[in-house]
């Protein structure tokens, strides 16, 4: 058996085999909110006792029949959370309804924070490759903050001259 082998050393821009994420991920968190006006009138009152039940503290079902947002979720303190959205959707398929008549999803806080999720393939660990890839982010704004420095000493001296 005659082999010949090559060592080349890369990164994970030229390939992926040379990348130590396997991924990364950035979102901000998700604010979900339901239109109760058009839901109470879709569903019955069932289908309303139910969902107040999986909103863990969202909704309340007042007297007369109505959900309304418990005080605790319009202060911030509870979120709409992903399983009330699945079920509120399937109740709505029940009265031939689509969940997207009553979901709305925008920015929480106005995009003032994110989630940000490294997965590592083992080469490096998460902590030390988010690490890196700050110091590396770091270095180049500090290449582009002294390039625009250069930019305007050059046309300050332009117009002195």
């Amino acid at each position: 058996l005659e082999m010949t082998c090559i060592a080349r050393k890369g990164i994970g821009k030229e390939h992926a085999k040379w990348s130590p994420v396997a991924t990364a991920t950035f979102r901000g968190p998700p604010a979900v909110s339901l239109k109760l006006e058009r839901l109470n009138v879709l569903l019955d009152r069932a289908a309303k006792v139910e969902v107040a039940a999986w909103s863990d503290g969202a909704l309340v079902l007042r007297r007369d029949d109505r959900l309304e947002f418990d005080p605790a979720f319009e202060a911030g303190r509870t979120n709409i959370s992903a399983d009330l959205v699945r079920r509120v959707g399937e109740l709505l398929l029940d009265v031939g309804q689509h969940v997207s008549e009553v979901v709305v999803v925008g920015a929480m806080d106005g995009g003032s924070s994110f989630e940000f999720v490294v997965e590592a393939t083992g080469v490096l660990s998460a902590p030390d490759i988010f690490r890196n890839a700050i110091r590396i982010l770091t270095e180049k704004l500090q290449i582009i903050d002294n390039a625009l420095k250069a930019e305007v000493i050059e046309h300050h001296q332009e117009a002195v001259v």
